[in-house]
């Protein structure tokens, strides 16, 4: 069968795969491609998932979460898309892209091993925009733009100067659901903590008209 070869992320390899490429980074050569062969066979997260273990058929790789690494992988027909299928969102986007980087699932407790997630996915949303270089370009992308939604929720929520009731139902939104939180924000037009307080307001007005 056909082979090509793509681009994927760490987090993306499967057992079989044949890496073909990577880039490595250090103060003496600055940015490498290494190339090669190497047959994936297992992968084993590290130091709260953010270090990869790559086992191949001949050593042992090492990469951080995002990383982007080449493979070669048997050819696939993609299946037909609709002409009007609608991209997803800013906010979607970051949605999707932050469960994804920090294995949340919907079953996913706000504590991990003594992390507050609510607080990570922020720290992390704010690393994006603030230390360039942190992440891959791909992910600062998509994270950069919550960066407002992210400090709102630590000026209103997390230092307790919202309406009660808007903290107490943030605070017990599970890590999906935040997700879903700062992406809504995204798309409502969060781009200031001000536009922030405004839209918590409008939370507070429909949680009342709720418990009314």
């Amino acid at each position: 069968m056909a082979t090509t070869e793509i681009t994927v992320s760490v987090e993306d390899l499967a057992k079989g795969d044949e890496i073909v490429a990577y880039t490595v980074w250090s103060f003496d050569h600055g940015t490498r491609t290494i190339t090669g062969s190497w047959i994936v066979d297992s992968l084993y997260w590290k130091a709260a998932d953010r270090l990869a273990d790559v086992y191949t058929n001949g050593v042992m790789l090492m990469f951080r979460r995002g990383d982007q690494v080449t493979v070669r992988r048997e050819a696939t027909t993609p299946e037909p898309q609709a002409e009007n299928a609608e991209q997803p969102t800013s906010g979607q986007q970051f949605t999707q892209e932050m469960r994804r980087f920090l294995s949340i699932g919907t079953r996913t407790r706000r504590d991990r091993n003594g992390r507050d997630l609510h607080r990570e996915i922020a720290e992390w949303t704010v690393t994006a925009a603030m230390q360039r270089g942190t992440l891959h370009p791909g992910q600062e992308a998509v994270f950069a733009p919550a960066f407002d939604a992210a400090s709102s929720w630590v000026k209103d929520i997390k230092n307790g100067r919202g309406s009660w009731i808007v903290i107490e139902h943030i605070d017990a939104l599970s890590p999906w659901q935040f997700c879903k939180l700062l992406g809504d924000m995204v798309d409502a037009g969060v781009d200031t903590t001000s536009a922030g307080a405004q839209y918590f307001a409008r939370m507070r007005t429909e949680l009342l008209a709720q418990a009314a």
